[in-house]
């Protein structure tokens, strides 16, 4: 089943949700109440109607069949730049500087960063699903390396911020799927570009759980499309 145009770019639309921009990001970020009190009321359910959306178009898009090689590229070139764009809007929301006047500088003060936040949480998780639901149509990646060159600078900037553990198990899937898609049909080789830009030490390859010794059990076999289950 190939789908036409408009059926196309509504999936990848749905999956991967409103394009970010870094300045926009950055602005919600720092206009929330970070700072948690013991008897605050716990934030809403994050996993809401737009995330199911998602999954459901993602899961679709990774069926495969569905979108050709070249507009998948395309989706997949536009999704990573809403991944570097949330990327640095997370980086600079570490460095706010802090209003208590002694001129240091402070990190959101949510429990677990921004992205335990509802409101970075969608955005900076719906990228995730789009690059891990894209990345099968794409590959073989070795005919772009400049591809597989941006995710090893996109995961190095993921790894400098504080990620919350379900956005970091996302993080791991797209990036997991990316370097597959990497290798498909360069006999099991990253790209050469791809080594020089660090792919293989931060991006796994052949490996099923992206995950470090201190990631919790509970988020390491998670399924990118966790509300279909």
């Amino acid at each position: 089943l190939v789908l036409g145009g408009p059926d196309k770019r509504y999936l990848v639309r749905a999956a991967a949700g409103p394009p970010i921009k870094t300045a926009q990001l950055r602005e919600v970020i720092e206009g929330l109440d970070m700072v948690r009190r013991l008897f605050d009321r716990e934030a809403d359910n994050h996993h809401a109607e737009a995330l199911l959306l998602s999954q459901l178009a993602a899961a679709a898009l990774r069926q495969g069949g569905i979108l050709r090689r070249v507009t998948a590229q395309s989706a997949l070139d536009n999704v990573l730049t809403s991944a570097e764009e949330a990327a640095a809007a997370l980086s600079a929301s570490q460095v706010i500087p802090s209003s208590g006047g002694g001129g240091s500088s402070g990190g959101t003060h949510w429990a677990g960063g921004a992205t335990n936040h509802e409101s970075a949480f969608l955005p900076v998780c719906r990228v995730c699903l789009a690059l891990w639901a894209l990345a099968p149509a794409c590959s073989p990646l070795t005919v772009s390396p400049g591809v597989l060159a941006r995710v090893a600078a996109l995961d190095a900037s993921m790894a400098a911020v504080e990620l919350g553990p379900m956005v970091k198990a996302m993080w791991g899937a797209a990036k997991s799927a990316l370097a597959e898609a990497g290798i498909a049909g360069a006999g099991g080789v990253i790209a050469e570009a791809a080594v020089g830009a660090g792919v293989g030490a931060g991006v796994s390859v052949g490996v099923e759980e992206v995950v470090d010794d201190a990631f919790d059990d509970a988020f390491a076999h998670l399924d990118p499309c966790f509300l279909l289950q």
